[in-house]
């Protein structure tokens, strides 16, 4: 089961990383996280917002 991911406020090269390590794209094999995807992001700030849980 793959747990699907959303993230909220863009504006770090964090984002970037994650999403290749989860979604297993542009990196080496062996840096891979294995159990979830990122399929959705929401470029605004994030302050303000606490616990916010997305499903679908």
């Amino acid at each position: 089961m793959t747990l699907r991911l959303s993230i909220v406020d863009c504006d770090t090269n964090h984002v970037v990383a994650f999403t290749e390590r989860l979604n297993h794209v542009g990196i080496a094999e062996d840096q891979w996280v294995e159990g979830g995807q990122v399929v959705a992001a929401v470029p605004l700030p994030s302050l303000g917002v606490r616990d916010v849980v997305w499903c679908w």
